[in-house]
């Protein structure tokens, strides 16, 4: 039987594709479509309406594998290739072999480690997974490098829980949806934005999935018709930005810097935990944060029980003595 390869530097986009099928759906699938010419082998699957692809390519696989478009169930496909990540080698291929019937009928087989056999009768490709491989070759992108990206995407992050982040070229600042309330800031230490971006919590995960795991130096970004494409010239992830005319629409609330503030993030953490612990301070759901010259103090407080703390303030950049509410211990 005719055998087919997945390399090693393939296995962690293949596992985010397979990880993001929805178990709702009736019958998730998963798109194989073999070009020889065109030297590659692409795995097509996901969510339905977020696609994603990811492209091996055709030269080290058995020379006999034929040109072929199917598709298999994506289910049984996922347990199975979670099983192999398990026992394989750091520097292993998992390998699948192609049966093809004198009838018409063809096959893909896996073995597990402890022996077991995985077999999938191939059915006709997605028709969705057909239309997202045409269509992603005619998007227009911008390109970004990754060294460029990694402290944007660092920035989104220190804005988490969040429902959409923006990056607004033109105006040079950022856009945040928290609670369905949109917040506007500049840019920190004043750089100058290379693309416009606008990513809800999952485009961000798979922003950082590209840049973490790329087989380039850049990354390209799409974004038309409420959807989020994100490649690295090889693989291709794609998803919802739902409600994102909304968003644009809402207006904006201008926030000017009082205070920066850089403390060690276990102390802070190590507070904040101790308070949730207390049933009063939790259900008062109120902490302060005091700043004053090179000093930060944060407080939890109930009715009858208050807890209070220094933090280990790194840097601390004020325009007066600052006391900052907040009700976030729950």
């Amino acid at each position: 039987m005719k055998k087919l390869s997945m390399d090693k530097y393939y296995h962690p986009h293949i596992t985010k594709m397979l990880d993001s099928f929805d178990k709702t759906e009736r019958l998730p699938l998963l798109t194989f479509i073999i070009d020889q010419a065109a030297n590659h082998i692409c795995l097509i699957g996901g969510k339905s309406g977020e696609p994603t692809m990811v492209k091996l390519p055709f030269d080290g696989q058995d020379p006999t594998l034929q040109d072929g478009k199917w598709s298999i169930d994506a289910d049984m496909f996922k347990y199975y290739y979670h099983n192999c990540l398990k026992s394989v080698q750091v520097n292993e291929h998992i390998e699948l072999e192609i049966d093809e019937h004198t009838s018409g009928d063809t096959y893909v087989i896996g073995y597990t480690h402890d022996q077991g056999v995985r077999r999938w009768k191939c059915d006709s490709p997605c028709q969705e997974h057909l239309d997202y491989f045409t269509t992603i070759k005619s998007k227009s992108y911008q390109r970004i490098s990754i060294d460029a990206l990694e402290p944007l995407l660092e920035l989104a992050d220190s804005h988490r829980p969040l429902e959409f982040f923006q990056i607004d070229k033109t105006n040079n600042e950022i856009k945040v949806q928290r609670d369905s309330d949109v917040s506007t800031f500049s840019l920190p230490n004043n750089p100058e934005a290379e693309i416009d971006l606008v990513a809800n919590q999952e485009g961000l995960s798979v922003l950082k999935h590209v840049c973490g795991n790329a087989q380039s130096d850049s990354v390209m970004i799409n974004i038309d018709n409420e959807q989020l494409t994100v490649t690295d010239g090889q693989h291709y992830y794609s998803r919802s930005l739902a409600s994102l005319a909304e968003f644009e629409n809402k207006s904006k609330v201008n926030y000017e810097t009082e205070v920066k503030c850089v403390v060690d993030i276990s102390s802070l953490k190590t507070e904040i935990e101790t308070y949730t612990r207390v049933n009063q301070i939790k259900s008062n759901n109120m902490s302060l944060l005091y700043i004053i010259n090179n000093e930060a103090y944060i407080s939890g407080f109930g009715f009858t029980s208050d807890g209070f703390n220094s933090l280990s303030a790194l840097h601390i950049s004020a325009k007066k003595t600052s006391f900052t509410t907040s009700t976030s211990n729950n």
